[in-house]
């Protein structure tokens, strides 16, 4: 296993972003598991001061999380904690400053954002809108630096969340608000988390006075028994987060909301504690090794609970004397072999969506895939199959394929952008929009031909995004200002795949028959490239709008109305552009007949 230093030092993909938004975009793609750090960056990362490196404003709307972030210097490390005090001067000072200004635009004043260059104002308006919509449940303050935690920047940092507290209690109530010092101590955790199944290591006594019921199988062995709310209680402040090291949620915090899970734990717990037992699911936890029950102990090397891990958070903030009074069933689970320790893990959290693609990565359809990408020689495609947290964070190939975003394409291909955008993992949930998406004619180049085009889209934002200020023109800020909204890139994929029959000049029978004639993933974006340029002169004014707001991309009339201007400005370009659109069709295969292509027909030639 690569160190975090090694780590970074592979990321030079991340380096035009300067070392500070650099650690922040790493740790972003650590705790998010974002595929594709790059179109994050571009569509998230905002510059809300003269001086200082952009921040981040993330949100992700099927989790309901947001992420304020921003990057400072590192600091000389004195010990564990820096021996900094309030009153003084403080290396972070700038870093804490800059993510201020940034709640400050986003969060609490939005008439603020008036002045600023129009794209830092659209993309604040919009979080701001999103935090009051109720889009956003859970939101979090980062201050990301690569030196020792500091006491300075945990003051200010708390000092802040209890600011957005106090003017948020009244526009959204349930939300919850937690900060984060994402410190090279911090960071390190995260990244040694994700290696590490079981980070707690050490023998550890459970309590059975009533025994337990042990199971075996192929593989693997377990004992299930009830253990005391207190035992769990003093298990989570002697080991805090590193017993959760393998669970793939972690603890979400409590808010006041009826419908939030943890809130109703916490009620139970205060109004009837003697039915959290039959009322709750309990917890599951892999552990190394069982040893032999003796005097009502059952002794167990390493914990992890994979499962469970929104009870055992909340009895831990119980107080003790809560703790004592109630039970909770458990599970201790022993296994050697990792595929099986992995498909505990996820059959465990089968309402995690952030596994959603697991879920059909034995599906046939995704074995033919892969099958046909490695004839292709594409690597990277995983057809839904989770690896190592080294497949998300390692320096992506440039013909790579990640399923999950070539599931967004696909659906916003074939016309359904708001199914891209809002549920991306319906696509892998959802029996029905499974089968249409990844239907039993699609081939590995048709993939290629749908993801190339996303990758061209987000090779153009990164471009736009990285020109100088001078050079950001009224024009190229209306393109930019596009890009920030929210589903644009699959807006703008669905608006000119409805547009092809003009750049082709024939009509198209079946879509899901195109490909190109060169299978090569880095040289299909390149064929898209003339016409993503293109189609973003005309999406300020024709698609903007539906982006432009949490739900609006939902509004199938406008949404309809928008394309109809869009592929109207496409239509109108054909005599212009004849060359550019003969250029493309002459790299494009189009069988004649309704029916699908086989990878030998097309997309073969390398």
């Amino acid at each position: 296993m690569a160190s975090l230093h090694e780590a970074l030092d592979e990321r030079d993909d991340l380096d035009p972003y300067g070392d500070p938004v650099k650690r922040m975009l790493f740790a972003a793609q650590l705790a998010f598991e974002v595929e594709d750090i790059h179109a994050l960056a571009v569509e998230q990362l905002v510059k809300v001061g003269v001086e200082g490196p952009p921040c981040l404003m993330h949100i992700d709307e099927e989790t309901g999380l947001a992420v304020l972030a921003a990057a400072g210097p590192g600091v000389p490390a004195v010990g564990l904690l820096t021996a900094d005090t309030d009153s003084s001067s403080s290396p972070h000072d700038a870093g804490i400053a800059s993510l201020v200004q940034l709640v400050n635009l986003a969060l609490l004043r939005p008439d603020a954002s008036h002045g600023l260059p129009s794209e830092v104002a659209v993309a604040c308006e919009a979080f701001h809108r999103a935090v009051r919509t109720g889009a956003v449940k859970r939101l979090e303050f980062w201050y990301v630096h690569p030196g020792p935690p500091s006491a300075v920047a945990q003051s200010r940092l708390r000092a802040v969340r209890e600011v957005a507290e106090t003017l948020l209690e009244k526009v959204s109530p349930s939300l919850s608000i937690e900060e984060t010092e994402v410190s090279e101590h911090q960071l390190r955790s995260w990244y040694d988390r994700e290696h590490s199944q079981i980070q707690v290591e050490e023998w550890i006594d459970i309590p059975c006075p009533d025994g337990f019921l042990p199971q075996v199988g192929e593989g693997w062995d377990a004992r299930s028994l009830s253990v005391s709310g207190a035992w769990l209680h003093n298990l989570v402040w002697q080991h805090e987060e590193k017993l959760f090291s393998a669970n793939i949620r972690g603890y979400l915090g409590r808010n006041r909301s009826a419908s939030n899970i943890n809130h109703g734990i916490q009620q139970t717990i205060d109004d009837r504690p003697e039915m959290f037992w039959p009322f709750n699911n309990g917890i599951t936890a892999l552990v190394h090794e069982i040893g032999q029950a003796k005097d009502g102990v059952l002794p167990v090397r390493g914990l992890s609970i994979i499962n469970g891990a929104q009870t055992v958070g909340v009895i831990s903030k119980a107080q003790p004397e809560q703790a004592e009074r109630i039970q909770v069933t458990a599970r201790f689970i022993r296994c050697d072999d990792t595929q099986t320790v992995r498909d505990i893990i996820r059959y465990n959290n089968r309402q995690n969506p952030t596994l959603a693609a697991d879920y059909r990565s034995t599906d046939p359809t995704q074995n033919r895939l892969r099958e046909q990408f490695d004839e292709l020689g594409v690597v990277g495609y995983n057809g839904g199959r989770r690896g190592g947290i080294e497949d998300v964070i390692r320096r992506p190939g440039e013909n790579m394929i990640r399923a999950a975003v070539a599931g967004q394409a696909l659906a916003a291909f074939h016309g359904d952008p708001v199914t891209a955008y809002h549920g991306k993992n319906a696509v892998w949930e959802d029996d029905a929009l499974y089968a249409r998406v990844f239907n039993k004619h699609i081939n590995a180049p048709h993939v290629i031909f749908c993801h190339s085009l996303y990758k061209a889209v987000e090779q153009r934002a990164r471009e736009l995004y990285q020109l100088p200020a001078d050079e950001k023109t009224s024009f190229i800020g209306g393109q930019i200002n596009f890009l920030r909204g929210r589903g644009s890139t699959w807006l703008l994929i669905a608006a000119l795949a409805d547009s092809l029959e003009t750049v082709l000049g024939k009509p198209i029978a079946n879509r899901m028959t195109l490909s190109f004639r060169n299978s090569d993933p880095e040289q299909a974006a390149k064929h898209w490239a003339p016409l993503v340029e293109l189609a973003l002169t005309a999406a300020d004014h024709s698609l903007a709008d539906v982006v432009s707001g949490s739900g609006k991309m939902r509004d199938e009339a406008a949404r309809i109305k928008a394309m109809k201007v869009f592929q109207a400005f496409i239509a109108s370009q054909a005599d212009l552009q004849r060359s550019r659109f003969k250029k493309f069709a002459k790299q494009v295969v189009l069988p004649t007949n309704n029916t699908a292509a086989t990878v030998e027909q097309i997309g073969g030639a390398r």
